[in-house]
């Protein structure tokens, strides 16, 4: 449910929402050829029911596939994910994209239901030379593309509607005391806590403390991938600490990062 809240944010401003790893994207080593075997309740109940619930309630526009393999088959591959199950079972009518160079067979992710590779131009897989052969030799049905076309093109129709310009200059109209504060806010009320024996915590400005680790002066804004943004500002543990407390904290390395 927590997705669906998500996707309904995205979407309330003309923006479309992609939801993936679709699925049982859980392994990062050998990501591209691992293969999840499950079985079929484990992977209704437990790895397919978020990505259902966030397409009853929110309707995602598009989802991303994973590059895992799920009972033997690479999900871009598989008609039974993508187009008996997403497509036909759930009544899901959007586009469906690859992950980034997550596309290994042209015909089988074609006639799957893979709407579109990314990240797109020059393609590695879908070759315009390669595509245009396969449709002569009627080795990929007209009718494929159509269903495949007619899904960006409604992509592309929502995109216009928002309108927001395509490749359209930043600014930081956002960038306000009150965006901050709200940020902050959402960040306080995210954390769990799970256990606070002695009443440990929250610890009083007047309690000595101190930071060991690198992360504490590295400034860990960003991740990698589709993870990574340009911020409006950033600071670290120690010197967040500081203006909170308006005083150093000591500080320890403890062990180099090691990269």
């Amino acid at each position: 449910m927590a997705a669906a809240s998500i996707v309904k944010g995205i979407q309330s401003g003309g923006v479309a929402a992609t939801i993936k790893h679709f699925v049982c994207n859980d392994f990062e080593d050998q990501r591209n050829s691992v293969n999840a075997i499950v079985s079929e309740r484990a992977l209704r109940e437990v790895y397919l029911m978020p990505f259902q619930l966030a397409t009853k309630y929110a309707n995602p526009k598009s989802y991303m596939t994973c590059y895992n393999r799920v009972q033997g088959e690479h999900v871009p591959n598989s008609k039974k994910l993508i187009t008996d199950l997403l497509r036909k079972e759930w009544g899901w009518d959007g586009l469906v994209m690859s992950d980034w160079f997550g596309v290994y067979n042209c015909e089988k992710s074609l006639e799957a239901g893979l709407d579109l590779e990314c990240p797109g131009g020059p393609a590695m897989i879908r070759k315009h030379e390669s595509l245009i052969h396969q449709i002569l030799a009627r080795e990929i049905p007209q009718y494929v593309i159509d269903e495949r076309v007619k899904n960006i093109l409604n992509f592309i129709k929502f995109g216009i509607e928002s309108g927001i310009p395509a490749n359209g200059k930043e600014n930081e109209d956002n960038n306000t005391a009150e965006t901050s504060a709200f940020i902050r806010q959402l960040a306080d009320d995210a954390i769990v806590l799970l256990k606070n024996e002695n009443s440990i915590l929250p610890l009083k400005p007047e309690e000595n403390i101190c930071l060991i680790g690198p992360g504490a002066i590295e400034r860990r804004t960003t991740g990698g991938g589709s993870a990574s943004l340009n911020s409006y500002y950033h600071t670290t543990v120690a010197d967040a600490l500081k203006t909170k407390l308006g005083r150093d904290v000591p500080f320890a390395m403890g062990v180099q990062r090691i990269i």
